[in-house]
């Protein structure tokens, strides 16, 4: 029988030593690839790790003694022989002692001291630290919650239920209280992985909770360490999961004067051991808090589940999940208790409680359930705020057919009958209930899957009610309600409730209708923009010019940086300012008492005074990129009035420039301010100096019309053969010069005043009899009038005419058949209002195809020719008007006009009078690079946001409004938006439109709409902001939010 070399026990335990300290050292040597790699991205690792290198030394250690270990092996098997004592002397701690590494980590050591003192095998997953300065914000509540929801993302055979969950509570010692609880699922847990680092295995993405590994390991955690339960288990299949505190007092202790390293820190540890248990998974928490006790005894409560007492008779279920209304609560008494489960887990709403059976807050006056829902993914489950609530209940109401959504309104009817919701859609404050019921009236307003008109709710709801649609006196609702009337939330009129309004005379409609702060504002900078605008000013007191100019320098010194002459203009002079007064302070006609206000009122009276004493003929400020003018003007009254008018300019600086009337004065200055002719600067202030820029190079960038100077010619003196080739060269689209402009502009203004029978000055009429013997201007064929008000001109298409109209039909799809549309709808209006089926748009709708017109249009929403006559069909299509067609331009130029102008007319008659539009004009060709920018805009706000934009979306140019609304079907912004680089004034006007889709007007609701959405974009770029600051992973939605920020202007 041959010998088999079996190895002594010391030289067994060195190979094992040996085996240990290789793993350590490709342990290590990972490590240090993977720090290198890290630290070419991001040069903070090796400031966090103390640099790579320090690593490799502690490499170059460990591999050392791994090759003594490596020699002592060889050492022993070449000197061994049978007779040879065996070397008992190397004691088990002595090997455990030789085998601690001076410089190892301390997790490693942790694992190796457990096995060593405690004979236990654990897996080190956190020091104690961890989550501890912000423990206080993870209650026992919180904690249940992440036990909860483990079984429910489990849940294969009932996904996101309790369902098959089995709950046993057991005292197992009466004298402390300490309860065993057991939470078993009926599923087999195979790999337990996870439960020892911070792994996760949840599948399903953003529709399970946590997702993040830590969920279980921070309820653990909290529970040993702050909680002190003695016992926390996992079981899984024939395996099983002990966790515990390894605790460094108690470590150091055992190892005391022994030569090893020090513990600093406890740690989190799990232990896995094989069980018998088979076929299911179950926790095990043993505990004698009463805190933990009482959460446990309701952990039923936080999941979705047959047993659920908040989920039981619901009002309605499917698969998308379930509502249930509550009663409200009479006077004096608390709203009932809610909840709000969102896949399968419970939820905060709008706030969390402050403990124990108050934590858990639902919309008030319902229970809902949400199945299947995308949610931002989140360690600590914020509450849910309403717009959130809002935009997770879309799925489970647009399940509901009409019947279904009205049979809603009938259940919740004691809730919206008694309650008022002066809240907008959009505002932190509305209730839950309100939430759901307000979607599910839009719903019913917009569906199409139903035979159910507006004039069917009175049937539906027969009762005595009235939607406030607008604000009321105390006294008038008192009156109302004592008439029997029960007044309800506005929305209702959208899908036919009588109107309060109705029940009001005009004196108390006037007395109701209040003014809005931001309309005011929006209206004041409009006025001070566009005609100018009275401000108030005060007299300064002074004998004569010189003084004057005394008291100027001395008003402004704390203000002003130097004083400079224009080296064009030697009586002009300017005061260079060293604060900037914002923008909208501008057209502020009363001013308060902050700086910045102080500084502006000292420059108006300043202008008010130079100009009122003819100190000055002129003189202007430029301050924030806005050049002002000032002009002084004498009421019938004889009060002395100052105008100012602000005008956009590109130029840098903040001054205030004058021009004074008296040289003297004038000279005077210039010696006071010069020295061997370079400008002296003010005690105490040095600065750069700033580039004058005369005023009237600045107005020719800034002012779009200018009174006509003396000496240009009128246009009613040119002759008919001069006046036909201006009409002829701008008809074949040469250019014109300044003076040809100014003719044309003439010329289409006495038009349009001819169309809307304006009386015409004497000098109009001497030009229309010019232009009534040019050819070009007579019309072939005139029918008829519309209403009295618009005249329909045909005309034969020549083939440049054709032409264009085919380049216009690719332009925008469809626009040839509106157009046509269009025409007959004005011709048959009276037909179609008596037989509605058969109205020629409603039949052209019903039959057009898709249309497109290139990719980046339709992925940027488009508005499209079908689209515009849907708006034109939806917005009293018996009163829209045919356009003229002028002899100037193309009969495709004409369709467009007629267009534009149909379009205008709906924008300003549905829209609010801040937000009407002049000149309006469809941009039918947009750049590539303003549809990349209304794409991105559209997902950048709905990531951001969560907001649903169902509307088209155009380009117009024109004056007034920067955005419009059509009807709530299709969202309008600017031509100049789309030029700033910075996107946050297009992004601004486009918030404000998408508020305009749920309130029209610009009320309380529409601010407080305002107000919750923009706090949504706030919200989600501080989080991205966060994680930015602290190099921490961004998710996919966040990733292509900074793609779009980043790549803005790309």
């Amino acid at each position: 029988m041959q010998e088999q070399n079996i190895p002594q026990p010391q030289e067994r335990n060195l190979a094992e030593l040996l085996s240990l300290k290789e793993t350590q050292l490709e342990q290590l040597t990972l490590r240090i690839e993977t720090l290198n790699q890290a630290s070419g991205l991001f040069g903070f690792f090796k400031r966090l790790f103390n640099a790579p290198e320090k690593l490799a030394q502690q490499a170059e250690a460990l591999e050392k003694k791994c090759n003594t270990i490596q020699e002592r092996i060889k050492a022993l098997s070449e000197t061994k022989t049978e007779e040879a004592p065996i070397d008992t002397s190397l004691k088990e701690s002595e090997d455990f002692l030789e085998s601690i590494d001076p410089i190892n980590f301390e997790d490693n050591l942790v694992r190796d001291y457990m096995k060593h003192l405690f004979q236990k095998d654990v897996s080190v997953i956190c020091q104690d630290e961890f989550i501890n300065i912000s423990k206080e914000a993870y209650g026992t509540d919180w904690l249940a919650r992440e036990i909860i929801q483990n079984f429910v993302d489990a849940n294969k055979q009932n996904p996101g239920t309790l369902d098959g969950v089995v709950f046993t509570e057991e005292i197992i010692d009466e004298d402390t209280n300490m309860t065993r609880f057991t939470i078993t699922g009926n599923w087999v847990f195979e790999r337990p992985t996870a439960l020892a680092s911070f792994a996760s295995k949840k599948e399903g993405g953003h529709k399970s909770a946590g997702g993040n590994g830590i969920g279980l390991k921070q309820t653990v955690l909290r529970y040993l360490r702050d909680y002190n339960v003695p016992r926390f288990d996992v079981l899984g299949e024939n395996w099983s999961v002990n966790y515990l505190i390894a605790k460094a007092d108690e470590i150091n202790t055992e190892m005391d004067g022994s030569n090893y390293q020090q513990i600093e820190s406890d740690w989190l540890v799990a232990e896995l051991k094989k069980s018998e248990n088979s076929g299911n998974c179950s926790y095990i928490i043993e505990t004698d808090n009463p805190k933990i006790i009482s959460s446990l005894q309701r952990a039923q409560e936080l999941g979705v589940s047959k047993e659920n007492e908040f989920l039981e008779n619901p009002d309605f279920s499917n698969e998308y999940g379930a509502i249930k209304w509550l009663t409200p609560p009479q006077e004096g008494e608390d709203l009932p208790e809610s909840r709000l489960f969102i896949n399968g887990q419970v939820m905060n709403f709008k706030e969390k409680g402050e403990s124990g059976i108050n934590y858990w807050k639902g919309p008030e006056l319902m229970t809902i359930q949400l199945n299947n829902i995308n949610y931002d993914m989140s360690i600590d489950r914020p509450p849910t705020e309403p717009y959130m609530l809002s935009n997770y209940s879309e799925t489970l109401i647009k399940s509901m057919t009409t019947d279904e959504l009205i049979a809603q309104l009938r259940h919740s009817e004691q809730i919206w009958t008694s309650l008022p919701d002066k809240e907008g859609k959009f505002s932190p404050n509305k209730k839950g209930c309100f939430v759901i019921i307000e979607n599910i009236v839009k719903k019913i307003q917009r569906s199409s899957d139903s035979e159910y008109k507006n004039s069917d709710f009175s049937t539906l709801f027969p009762g005595k009610y009235l939607c406030l649609d607008r604000q009321l006196s105390p006294e008038k609702i008192t009156k109302l309600k004592e008439e029997g009337y029960i007044l309800c939330p506005s929305y209702f009129g959208n899908i036919g409730m009588e109107k309060a309004s109705s029940k009001i005379s005009h004196t108390e409609k006037a007395r109701t209708n209040f003014g809005n702060k931001y309309s005011a504002t929006r209206a004041t900078e409009k006025a001070a923009k566009e005609h100018g605008m009275l401000v108030q000013h005060t007299e300064i007191a002074c004998n004569d010019g010189a003084d004057f100019l005394e008291k100027v320098q001395e008003n402004l010194r704390e203000f002003t940086e130097e004083i400079q002459v224009d080296p064009r203009k030697e009586n002009t002079f300017t005061l260079n300012l060293n604060t900037e007064i914002p923008k909208k302070m501008l057209s502020k006609p009363f001013l308060g008492k902050k700086d910045e206000e102080i500084l502006l009122q000292q420059l108006r009276d300043i202008a008010h005074t130079g100009l009122s004493k003819n100190f000055f003929s002129e003189v202007y400020t430029l301050l924030n990129k806005q050049l002002t003018t000032f002009s002084s003007e004498t009421s019938i009254d004889e009060e002395v009035q100052l105008i100012i008018k602000n005008n956009e300019c590109p130029d840098e600086g903040s001054y205030i420039a004058f021009t004074l009337t008296d040289p003297s004065v004038s000279k005077q200055l210039r010696q006071s301010i010069h020295k061997e002719d370079r400008p002296e600067e003010i005690p105490g202030k040095k600065t750069e100096k700033v580039q004058v820029v005369p005023k009237e190079e600045v107005k020719k960038e800034v002012t779009e019309e200018e009174p006509l100077p003396k000496e240009e010619k009128p246009t009613n003196t040119y002759t008919e053969e001069e006046l036909r080739g201006i009409i002829e060269k701008g008809k074949r689209g040469e250019p014109l010069s300044e003076e040809e402009k100014r003719v044309s502009k003439d010329i289409a203004n006495l038009q349009d005043k001819v169309q809307s029978k304006a009386e015409l000055s004497d000098e109009e009429k001497k030009l229309r009899e010019k232009l009534a013997q040019i050819p070009v201007f007579q019309p072939t064929e005139v029918v008829g009038q519309i209403g009295g008000e618009v005249t329909v001109i045909k005309r034969e298409l020549t083939e440049d005419d054709q032409r264009q109209t085919q380049e216009l039909a690719r332009s925008l799809p469809g626009i040839v058949q509106v157009v046509e549309e269009l025409n007959k709808l004005v011709q048959e209006a009276e037909g179609a209002a008596e037989s509605p089926t058969q109205n020629p748009v409603n039949i052209y709708l019903k039959n057009r195809g898709n249309l497109s017109y290139g990719q980046a249009a339709e992925r940027a929403g488009y508005v499209t020719g079908a689209s515009i006559a849907t708006i034109i069909v939806e917005n009293n299509q018996a009163q829209i008007p045919s356009l003229k067609i002028e002899g100037s331009k193309s009969a495709a130029e004409e369709q467009m006009n007629q267009v534009n102008d149909v379009l205008k007319e709906i924008i300003n008659r549905t829209a609010p009078k801040e937000d009407h539009v002049d000149e309006f004009k469809l941009v039918t060709e947009p750049t590539e690079k303003e549809l990349k920018k209304l794409h991105n805009l559209r997902e950048y706000v709905h990531l951001v946001t969560g907001v649903a934009i169902p509307n088209e979306l155009f380009i117009y140019e024109g004056t007034g409004s920067k955005g419009i609304n059509i009807g709530q079907k299709a969202i309008g912004l600017h031509r100049e938006l789309f030029a700033l680089t910075d996107k946050k004034e297009l992004l601004g006007t486009f918030l404000h439109e998408i508020v305009h889709n749920d309130v029209m007007s610009h009320d309380n609701r529409f601010i407080h709409g305002l107000q919750g959405i923009n706090a949504a974009v706030i919200s989600q770029t501080k989080e991205i902001a966060k994680k930015l600051f602290s190099e921490t992973s961004l998710s996919p939605k966040e990733k292509r939010i900074m793609e779009i920020e980043n790549d803005w202007e790309g």
